[in-house]
């Protein structure tokens, strides 16, 4: 798995975006879904590996991606970007695990 150019985040500190990303990004444009895939590839590959194990955690990151790219424009706000994205991540991996049964 490659990774953006970005240095390793800490263990602690949860990316961010400016509000001008977030609110290009939320326009549904395609292009301005990229800062949102760089600031989070890492953390949401490193929770789906934790999860559903490392063979899964590239395609959980994937269907991640693409539902919060199909469903930015329902972000609410009300928190920080990156619990909505783990709420999607986990809820990804649990229907996983849901199949494996």
């Amino acid at each position: 798995m490659s990774f953006p150019d970005q240095p390793p985040a800490a263990a602690a500190e949860a990316p961010t975006l400016s509000p001008g990303q977030l609110a290009r990004a939320r326009s549904g444009e395609f292009q301005a879904f990229e800062p949102v895939y760089r600031a989070f590839a890492r953390p949401v590959f490193n929770l789906a590996a934790r999860l559903c194990g490392a063979a899964e955690a590239d395609d959980v990151m994937q269907e991640t991606f693409v539902t919060a790219h199909l469903k930015i424009a329902q972000y609410r706000g009300d928190g920080p970007l990156w619990g909505w994205l783990r709420r999607i991540a986990v809820n990804h991996c649990l229907m996983r695990l849901r199949w494996s049964l």
